[in-house]
């Protein structure tokens, strides 16, 4: 059997609790879906979708998001500005990091 990375092993984690978690939503009648969404604060719009969103909400309300925040962007001219040195100023042994 394959070894998992803890990122692979964690995203296993968070599928298998969601397709748990339609499938306990599948069985519930229309009624109780209705209710199941008031209770979570989303809308209903038919079935599919409330299984889908619950499932959603459950998933991140447990997980957490999977997306990083975006990293800072730093524009050449503004790197130079702020006084980083260049490539070309460093020796031929010197490192640049």
């Amino acid at each position: 059997m394959p070894k998992f990375t803890p990122a692979t092993r964690g995203a296993l984690e968070r599928l298998r609790y969601r397709n748990k978690v339609i499938d306990d939503l599948k069985a519930l009648d229309v009624v109780e879906l209705q209710k199941q969404c008031k209770t979570e604060g989303i809308p209903y719009n038919g079935k599919i979708e409330a299984i889908l969103d619950i499932a959603d909400t459950r998933v991140l309300a447990r997980f957490g998001t999977t997306t990083q925040e975006p990293a800072d962007v730093i524009r050449v001219e503004e790197s130079e500005d702020r006084g980083g040195s260049s490539d070309h100023d460093a020796g031929s042994g010197d490192v640049v990091a």
